[in-house]
């Protein structure tokens, strides 16, 4: 089980190795393939008992990679005081003990897909980790446990030993003092020797012939003679004794001091005219793939000028992940000003942001190097997740990417302690499926609207639902859309397979990422149906009004029992909207859905001479390339301003910086009428930038705020070979208002209820059709 120390160090070893990974330019970072790394990092530094040894473990990280960061115990902290808390359960949850005393996981569920057995597995030469087996895992954690024991043990025999030795002291003391008044009576009171002896006035002095530093009395500190010819310890040692009896040990003593901050290497203070200064420059995401939406690269520029970031050469149409790297987040940073990055556990870090270079070389040289492969499919195929340490990666993995590149995650309250409870989920439990609920967790706490977490080869698991749609309506859970017999449009589910809704809901809502409180509901409640195996019975207790009497508006309880047998990406069971995508209504009023037409440009033709449009936005773009709106602008419309966290500055921070616009172009056929648009928090993606662009033409909108969750997605390999999708930029309206968690507000304010559901009606588009005239 995973302790509050094994958390602790392994929050330092995340932010130590984020910092150095993404923002320390030295060749050496460069050229490491970091996953192998970290992972051996993780089973290295998270057993670290003191702090000094968890100094120590982080020094030797990062020594090869990064030979000019310091890192050092810059607090003092009472470690002795500290070490019950620290032994602790890092997360004590009683239901998760109970959970993993139960009956082991279904073979099924913990066995990982197959890896490609052409991309082999580690050990033929690359660098990485061994192959993993459950065995593996078993052993390390038997391994830990076994060590854990052992230095508790080591720890009570020391202690018993020093009060064993304490009690031989002080009984060979009270002996000596004892032998030393019986000499002092035979000696007389004319001995001079025992006027040294009776030592009232502090050091005792050493007499002729006798060895030792001088002698000493009852209650005073020193070495000296305890009779005739004999030397020893005195009394005055346990005085000593006594002064420090609630001090640890000296070795302990000293883990719990603070140290002085280690010098800076010489490297970062060179001198000569040969010399540049090397730093990254970071637009946004960007780690090695070249359909990342950022950019990422070293640049260089000598002493007191500005480096353009700007490729030197470009043909015109060339396509470059770097393309936006245009300098305007530059800035130039000193290699004799390192970041400071605190670690925890009073532990601190300076990490250079800028180096010296001599010769295309960063100082300290170490020869030359390449940049180290991108972790793309094939490396991460290369992990096992049965393996404790590889789950532990991904979720560092995770956490470390959100932290540095999602542009809201200042947002997130106590990031650490999240990061805390995703380990613990993880660290003794090799289900997949609690890896992927404690990721979606996580994407879920950052509050990620674009957040998903891609587990068969890079797209979403396959899952299965009924032909029915349930929807969020009046804080109930209703459905709205159904082909099944046994369940009608209007029926307010309160339970499925026996578990009470409300129960349900919170257990979805823990693990649906999303940028507002209504889109969150409204995805849970989508996700209440999805089942993993097909033809799964779903048993669903639901209330629909009495039909005993037309004039009773009584209700009654109906279990209804339906079947998942379709896909959860086929096309979905029509709510209460008309049947077909494009369609006359009355009075030359076109009712246009671009969620479920592809052919917009063909739509355009058909509005020519149309008197009013009502386009359907409620949900995403069929063709996400698409644009109904361009067919209503007559010149380019500024639709938002784009931010990307840029930089780094000089606290190894990426604050977020203008990296471009996004626009639209005038396209014909070109559409002349009145325009309602109907939308809600189902509309998302390019569906939302489509209504950013009608909100600034002047058009009714119809319904309630959408989904605020714009900007650019990105998408990283995690060990085991899943995929972390996120968000990576941040979009604003012109005026620099904000779209994020926000959305586009309703004009024209309607909600669905729950008696139109049960007259069939669509409520939105009634309204619109009004707005009309």
């Amino acid at each position: 089980m995973l302790n509050q120390r094994g958390a602790k160090n392994l929050i330092a070893l995340a932010e130590l190795g984020a910092a150095v990974r993404w923002l320390h330019p030295s060749d050496e970072a460069q050229a490491c393939e970091w996953e192998p790394l970290l992972l051996a990092g993780i089973r290295a530094i998270e057993p670290a008992g003191t702090r000094a040894e968890l100094a120590e473990g982080l020094r030797g990280f990062v020594g090869d990679v990064a030979p000019t960061v310091v890192v050092w115990r810059s607090v003092k902290l009472d470690e002795q005081a500290d070490d019950a808390a620290l032994d602790e359960p890092a997360c004590p949850d009683p239901d998760a003990v109970s959970e993993d005393e139960g009956p082991e996981p279904e073979a099924s569920e913990r066995a990982r897909p197959p890896a490609d057995k052409s991309h082999g597995r580690l050990g033929t030469g690359r660098a990485g980790p061994p192959s993993r087996t459950k065995a593996g895992a078993a052993s390390d954690r038997k391994q830990a446990e076994d060590a854990a024991k052992a230095e508790a043990a080591a720890r009570d025999a020391a202690a018993e030993q020093a009060e064993s030795a304490e009690r031989d002291q002080q009984n060979e003391q009270s002996e000596q003092s004892e032998q030393g008044k019986r000499d002092d009576a035979n000696r007389g009171d004319g001995d001079g020797e025992g006027d040294a002896d009776e030592g009232e006035t502090g050091e005792g002095e050493t007499g002729e012939g006798e060895t030792g530093e001088g002698e000493t009395g009852e209650g005073e500190t020193g070495e000296g003679e305890t009779g005739e010819g004999e030397t020893g310890d005195t009394g005055g040692d346990d005085d000593d004794r006594d002064d420090h009896e609630t001090e640890r040990p000296e070795p302990d003593a000293d883990a719990s001091e603070r140290e002085d901050r280690p010098p800076l290497s010489e490297a970062l203070f060179a001198q000569g005219e040969d010399l540049v200064i090397t730093q990254w420059h970071r637009r946004g995401y960007a780690e090695g793939p070249t359909n990342a939406p950022g950019c990422a690269r070293r640049i260089q520029r000598r002493p007191h000028t500005k480096a353009s970031c700007a490729p030197a050469k470009r043909k015109r149409d060339e396509p470059l992940p770097c393309s936006r790297c245009d300098g305007d987040s530059y800035r130039p940073l000193a290699p004799g000003a390192p970041a400071l990055v605190e670690l925890g556990r009073g532990i601190s870090s300076l990490v250079p942001v800028a180096l010296w270079t001599r010769g295309g070389l960063t100082l300290p040289e170490s020869g030359a190097t390449e940049p180290a492969p991108s972790f793309d499919q094939r490396r991460a195929w290369d992990y096992d997740l049965r393996d404790r340490g590889t789950r532990l990666l991904a979720v560092v993995r995770t956490w470390t990417t959100l932290r540095r590149f999602f542009p809201h995650a200042t947002q997130l309250a106590d990031p650490r302690q999240r990061l805390t409870e995703a380990m613990c989920a993880v660290a003794d439990d090799d289900s997949p499926l609690t890896l992927q609920a404690t990721l979606e967790s996580m994407l879920a706490q950052f509050g990620d609207g674009n957040g998903a977490v891609l587990v068969e080869a890079g797209a979403a698991a396959r899952r299965w639902v009924p032909s029915v749609v349930l929807r969020w309506v009046e804080e109930r859970v209703v459905v709205c859309a159904s082909a099944s017999e046994l369940t009608r449009v209007g029926d307010v589910v309160t339970a499925i397979d026996g578990v009470l809704i409300d129960e349900l809901i919170a257990q979805e809502l823990a693990r649906t990422p999303a940028a507002n409180a209504s889109a969150a509901i409204e995805r849970a409640v989508a996700r209440l149906l999805v089942r993993r195996e097909r033809g799964a019975t779903i048993a669903l207790t639901v209330v629909r009004p009495s039909e005993t009497d037309e004039h009773e508006h009584g209700e009654r309880v109906v279990v209804a029992s339906i079947s998942a047998d379709r896909r959860s990406d086929a096309e979905p069971v029509l709510d209460l909207r008309p049947g077909r995508a494009i369609e006359q209504l009355s009075g030359g009023v076109w009712y246009v859905d671009p969620t479920r037409t592809r052919r917009l440009d063909t739509v355009a033709r058909r509005l020519r001479k149309a008197n009013g449009v009502i386009i359907d936005l409620r949900g995403q773009l069929a063709d996400p390339r698409a644009s109904l709106l361009a067919h209503f602008v007559t010149q380019t419309l500024t639709l938002a301003r784009e931010r990307v966290p840029a930089g780094p500055n000089e606290h190894a921070e990426l604050p977020l910086e203008r990296a471009g616009e996004r626009r639209v172009e005038p396209d014909g056929p070109a559409v002349d009428c009145s325009v309602v648009v109907l939308a809600d928090s189902r509309t998302r993606g390019a569906a939302e930038l489509e209504l950013v662009g009608f909100e600034r033409l002047g058009a009714a909108i119809v319904g309630s705020a959408s989904a605020g969750d714009q900007g650019a997605v990105a998408q990283l390999w995690l060990p085991g070979g899943w995929q972390l999708r996120f968000t990576a930029s941040e979009l604003r309206r012109e005026d620099g208002s904000e779209l994020w968690g926000r959305g586009v507000a309703a004009s024209v304010p309607v909600e669905p209820t729950l008696a139109g559901i049960r007259r069939e009606q669509d409520e939105l588009l009634a309204a619109a059709i009004e707005h009309l005239g």
